[in-house]
């Protein structure tokens, strides 16, 4: 008659001197090792902060300062999950134009305002015409 063997277990051989013995494992056909969760991707088909891009590059054209924040954490987001950044760098790159063309925009008003006041500092109050241009100084 041979040895009975329990259902479900494997023997296991006398490990050698000076060796600790091999782990048991389940004799379940279906075993599969456990591997660690791997973060996801964009190919899993998630798209991280596609909302906040979107919101950045509306922003960029609305509020350049907001938009300019929302793209840069978009941008943030999707290059470290590694996903396409081309949305999040449109309203970037919208919001630093904008913001730019503000500040030209802002200069050359301060300019021509205080070239105004300053001809209006020389003629004193008034209505006054000078050089074709006619000035209201009060």
């Amino acid at each position: 008659m041979t040895d009975y063997q329990p259902t479900g277990t494997t023997p296991q051989p006398a490990p050698a001197p000076g060796y600790a013995p091999a782990p048991a494992y389940a004799a379940d056909p279906g075993y599969a090792p456990a591997y660690p969760a791997q973060a996801p991707t964009a190919a899993s088909g998630s798209k991280p902060a596609s909302g906040l891009a979107i919101s950045g590059l509306i922003f960029a054209f609305v509020a350049a300062p907001v938009g300019l924040i929302l793209s840069i954490i978009a941008l943030v987001i999707r290059r470290k999950a590694r996903a396409s950044i081309a949305l999040p760098l449109a309203g970037l790159i919208i919001s630093v134009l904008v913001l730019v063309g503000i500040g030209i925009t802002i200069a050359i008003a301060v300019g021509m305002l205080s070239q105004v006041a300053g001809v209006c500092a020389e003629l004193g109050p008034g209505v006054w015409e000078a050089n074709g241009v006619t000035y209201t100084c009060g």
